[in-house]
């Protein structure tokens, strides 16, 4: 593929290979989901296991990334998590 860049006014081409990039442009892992703290840092609710009321959601919550974009997915689980906090604010009948 192409890569143009009109930096200074002057476009200029760039060759681009598939061996300059790689999986790895999306940082993930350091708050990895688990069953339990010997294998993860927050739970399926993305809730910190050594801590209350701290929760993540980030792509550091996966273990490993692929080539695929993360978006939609972290969405997915903002919504999943909101609804979780939700549910907990109207069970302990919280005002916020």
């Amino acid at each position: 593929g192409l890569l143009f860049s009109n930096s200074s006014f002057e476009f200029k081409k760039y060759h681009i290979t598939t061996n300059n990039f790689n999986s790895g442009q999306h940082h993930s892992g350091t708050a990895k989901i688990g069953s339990d703290k010997t294998i993860g840092l927050v739970d399926k609710n993305l809730k910190l296991f050594e801590a209350d009321n701290i929760y993540i959601c980030d792509t550091s919550i996966f273990p490993n990334f692929g080539n695929s974009n993360p978006g939609l997915t972290m969405m997915a689980f903002a919504i999943r998590l909101a609804d979780h906090l939700k549910n907990i604010i109207n069970k302990n009948d919280i005002n916020v």
